[in-house]
């Protein structure tokens, strides 16, 4: 029952933040292009979403068993915690971009887990539309600049915003409906 009731928040929060995406692509983007544009490479940005996941991900290091390198731990949390301090420094190029992809990809792992052991008809959906944001994610923190070219040609014509947002409130729309039948 309890894993059920996660798995249903789970898919409601996710298909929150996928209907925020599409209203507000849907409902202003003429106000949500420069604001897109100076996210790219904000500085602030950077620092928040790269420090939460920074610090998200030296959580895990933690806190890793013994079966998970639990051995090497503290040599596993002074090699990446010196990575992500040395990224604010040495990688500051579209690092917001990179922090915001970290960030989907361990939050992709807390859903994952959520779906974990339960009926495959009642996570098909969840499921499909996380390793759908993991490819994203993985994409886009390897190449981020095309996220500037993709955000350039998105918002050229008028149309493209609503077709994207639309798209993405009908994936949260499909997800809301999906958590009906758990």
């Amino acid at each position: 029952m309890l894993g059920e009731t996660v798995l249903l928040l789970s898919t409601l929060f996710t298909a929150i933040v996928f209907v925020a995406c599409g209203y507000f692509l849907i409902k202003n983007p003429i106000w949500l292009y420069p604001r897109m544009e100076h996210f790219l490479r904000s500085k602030r940005a950077a620092f928040w979403s790269f420090g939460i996941a920074s610090v998200w991900f030296l959580y895990y290091i933690a806190t890793l068993g013994e079966a998970d390198f639990g051995q090497y731990r503290l040599w596993l949390f002074l090699l990446f915690g010196g990575a992500a301090v040395g990224a604010f420094f040495k990688m500051e190029d579209f690092l917001s971009i990179r922090g915001v992809a970290a960030c989907v990809l361990l939050g992709a792992k807390v859903l994952l887990d959520s779906a974990y052991m339960q009926p495959t008809s009642a996570r098909l959906v969840l499921v499909t539309v996380v390793y759908g944001l993991i490819v994203v994610s993985i994409f886009v923190g390897a190449m981020p600049f095309l996220l500037r070219e993709f955000t350039h040609w998105l918002f050229e014509q008028s149309e493209r915003p609503l077709v994207l947002g639309s798209s993405l409130a009908s994936i949260g729309t499909l997800l809301v409906v999906s958590s009906f039948f758990y």
